[in-house]
């Protein structure tokens, strides 16, 4: 197991990050041996905040596929737990075996719902604290003015050097517009998950900063949810509820006709009649049942899920105002894009590239749309 190799340096360096990663992906594929270790470095904190309520989770469930040790593990961290966290925590593994292990470490409130997250007052600025990738936790500053969630760039080689992120998990560069009028170009990666109290978003793209700057919560965060605001006397952020559930109410993703239309596209490419399991990436659809061969592909690829949820996000920043003022001509045009576009895509089966340039040229389509509207 390469989480075992990590977590022990056997063979290679000994990262407890690296080793974080591995145990999940193994985890969300029924292992109970990776359920047990991940346990153990919550409940020892190598490699992530120390946190009881986690481990007397990834305890519990790997005790529940039927690993002995992970149960005797499990009853030590019981008995120091209140009544409420025992039952918070029996909640988490439920959330978590529930959803395929796509939330995992929630309770209460997630990313599809409305949501309070605290918020610290540093000498009159408000920061969030947000765990990135569930390994490091910084404090981060709203900044609606910015494209992305922005890290800055000793911070972001700190993240590299502890395996936090690595180099598979870059999407790119970017021309960003500075506050001055100037700009500069900056390289752009996946945050697998932020973690704010009890909310978490996966999949957020992200770029990389100036050294001395502070990280940013910019518009690749916020825009996710239908709404947020500042509640001042009660120092904290309220979000609405996610813009994937919006998208999906405004334009379905179902099969879509394989009747000759304008476009020509050609058939999408479904997936077989078998169950599967993709925890690897988080788009905007649920990956419990792919309809197609390239939803299957999204759901396995981080990069591609993270193009689908800004595919999602400037859909439901166009659709909506065009709906809520009537735009009714408008409205039916872009509708009628998006629908093209999904059907290249499905069509694109197992072509990564393919549906990379699929969402690129939608994406094109939609940046132009989505300022008109702001």
């Amino acid at each position: 197991m390469l989480g075992l190799a990590h977590d022990s340096g056997e063979g290679v360096a000994q990262n407890y990050g690296e080793a974080l990663y591995w145990y999940r992906r193994a985890a969300h594929h029924g292992s109970a041996v990776a359920e047990e270790y991940l346990g153990r470095l919550y409940a020892s904190g190598r490699g992530v905040a120390q946190d009881d309520l986690q481990a007397h989770m990834w305890f519990n469930l790997a005790a529940a596929h039927g690993d002995q040790s992970a149960l005797k593990e499990r009853d030590e961290i019981e008995a120091r737990l209140s009544a409420p966290q025992l039952e918070e925590s029996q909640e988490m593994a439920r959330l978590c075996t529930e959803s395929q292990y796509r939330k995992c470490g929630e309770v209460g409130q997630s990313s599809d719902a409305a949501g309070e997250v605290p918020l610290k007052d540093s000498g009159g600025v408000f920061k969030i604290p947000v765990v990135i990738n569930d390994a490091i936790s910084l404090d981060f500053i709203i900044d609606s003015g910015a494209s992305d969630v922005n890290i800055p760039a000793d911070v972001a080689l700190t993240l590299i050097r502890t395996g936090t992120i690595s180099p598979s998990d870059s999407i790119g560069s970017q021309t960003y517009t500075m506050a001055d009028g100037s700009t500069a170009p900056s390289e752009r990666f996946v945050i697998h998950s932020l973690k704010l109290g009890s909310i978490i978003l996966h999949d957020v793209p992200a770029s990389i900063g100036d050294p001395k700057g502070v990280p940013l919560l910019g518009q690749s965060f916020l825009s996710r949810f239908s709404s947020w605001s500042i509640d001042n006397g009660r120092h904290v952020l309220l979000l609405g509820a996610s813009t994937a559930q919006v998208a999906a109410a405004e334009i379905s993703t179902s099969p879509i006709s394989s009747a000759p239309t304008q476009s020509s596209a050609p058939e999408p490419q479904m997936v077989p009649q078998q169950a599967a399991t993709f925890a690897d990436a988080h788009p905007s659809f649920d990956c419990a049942h792919p309809k197609y061969v390239a939803e299957a592909t999204i759901c396995a690829d981080p990069a591609l899920a993270a193009l689908d949820n800004d595919y999602a996000t400037k859909w439901t920043a166009v659709a909506v105002p065009l709906r809520a003022k009537g735009a009714n001509a408008q409205y039916l045009t872009v509708r009628s894009r998006a629908r093209s576009f999904l059907a290249e895509r499905n069509a694109c089966g197992a072509s990564t590239a393919c549906i990379s340039q699929a969402y690129r040229s939608m994406l094109d389509f939609l940046g132009p749309l989505t300022k008109s509207q702001q």
